[in-house]
Parts: structure tokens; C-alpha cells; sequence
């Protein structure tokens, strides 16, 4: 049942990236990262969609590798206060369940239980890694700590255009509330700059793999 949950997350942003009957609307183009935003239907409880795409001067694998390591996500998600380490469940090959705790409004911290998938096409050298949330009965939420809830959402990393693979085209796809999305877009935008700024320093890159 993980795996097949898995596959569908991994369909679910494939789908959002390649939708043709979506309407993007550009919001901005800052400092090299482009933002969009899809707004769904004019209700509370429908699902706005953003995208935001960057060049980054590493390698696809070297962001893959970045993006895969749940360990490494505080380090460039600002909203994300802690990766449960202890708690990192290996679910076959191409996905983890994991404890992450996130700041929440009011200066709280909220559980997320997030399961994350991954898959690979080394020789187009395009890579997908994304995350939702999941419910699972023997992983209660901590006490007097709120459970939240993640849309299927994720990155595509691909070789950017006429760099023969040293630069790759990042694009995150995120879909949100309405209610929440006022409050997210920035931060994701800041989040792709600060991933982009860890990959374009020596010290931040992988130490294995990469081409």
C-alpha cells in the first residue's frame, strides 16, 4: 500500500507540471526564480497550485541527492524546524516515512507525518522527489502537538537548457489551501533561493555522487 501511495504522490506533481488545461498565472521573476500561481475554483475549499522554477549551477544528481536526503531539509525549507531522525522509515526503494516538526502560526510547532517518494530516469538525467502527508495508527502525534496535513507536492529537477548537464532547471510544485497559500508562497520562494544558494557553494554539494 506504500509503494502504490508513493506512485501516485510521484503522478500526482508529474501531472501538475505537465497539465496543459491548468492556467498559470505569473506572479513574479526575481533574482532568476520564476513564480506562478493557479488558483482553481473560486471557493474556500478548493486548491490553489503554485510553481516555482530556478537554474541552479550544479548537476541534476547533485540536487537529486540534496532534495533526497530528508535530513537535510532544515536546511534550506526555513518553515521546517527538525527532521525526526530516529523516526526515518525506509519504505522499499524509492520511499522514506518520516517525522518532520514545522513552525505553525502563533509561534507554535506542528507533526507532520510525511511520507516521500523518489524516482529516478538516469539517462533523460531527470529526477522527481516529492512528499504528502499520510495517516498511520501505530505513529500517534506527539502530546500536545497538532498533526497537520501536506497536499501531494514536490520538485522535478531536469538539465537545464544548452548547459550539457552541469546546470539543472529546479521547479517546485506545491499545491495549498486558499486560506494558506497567502502564507506560503513566500516562504517557498525563499526556499528555492536558499536550496539554490547551498547547491552553488562547494561546501554545500554532496560529498558522493554527481556527475
Amino acid at each position: 500500500q506504500v509503494q502504490e501511495v508513493a506512485v501516485q504522490c510521484i503522478s500526482c506533481v508529474l501531472c501538475l507540471n505537465d497539465n496543459a488545461t491548468l492556467r498559470w498565472e505569473r506572479l513574479s521573476s526575481n533574482e532568476g526564480v520564476q513564480c506562478w500561481v493557479e488558483f482553481g475554483l473560486s471557493n474556500t475549499a478548493s486548491v490553489t497550485r503554485l510553481k516555482i522554477q530556478a537554474t541552479v549551477k550544479a548537476s541534476p544528481k547533485d540536487c537529486f541527492e540534496l532534495l533526497k536526503d530528508a535530513r537535510r531539509r532544515p536546511e534550506f525549507d526555513a518553515g521546517c524546524l527538525e527532521v525526526v531522525e530516529s523516526e526515518i522509515i525506509q519504505c522499499g526503494e524509492n520511499a522514506d516515512l518520516v517525522t518532520m516538526i514545522y513552525a505553525a502560526a502563533g509561534g507554535k510547532k506542528e507533526e507532520l507525518l510525511i511520507l516521500r517518494a523518489h524516482k529516478e530516469d538516469e539517462a533523460c538525467n531527470v529526477f522527481v522527489v516529492c512528499s504528502r502527508s499520510v495517516r498511520c495508527d501505530s505513529r500517534p502525534p506527539r502530546e500536545g502537538m497538532q498533526r497537520g496535513e501536506v497536499l501531494p507536492s514536490g520538485f522535478i529537477v531536469a538539465p537545464a537548457p544548452d548547459t550539457n548537464g552541469t546546470c539543472s532547471q529546479v521547479t517546485f510544485l506545491g499545491q495549498f489551501s486558499q486560506s494558506l497559500f497567502e502564507v506560503i508562497q513566500p516562504i517557498a520562494v525563499s526556499n528555492v533561493k536558499r536550496f539554490r544558494g547551498i547547491l552553488e557553494t562547494a561546501e554545500g554539494k554532496p560529498t558522493s555522487g554527481g556527475y
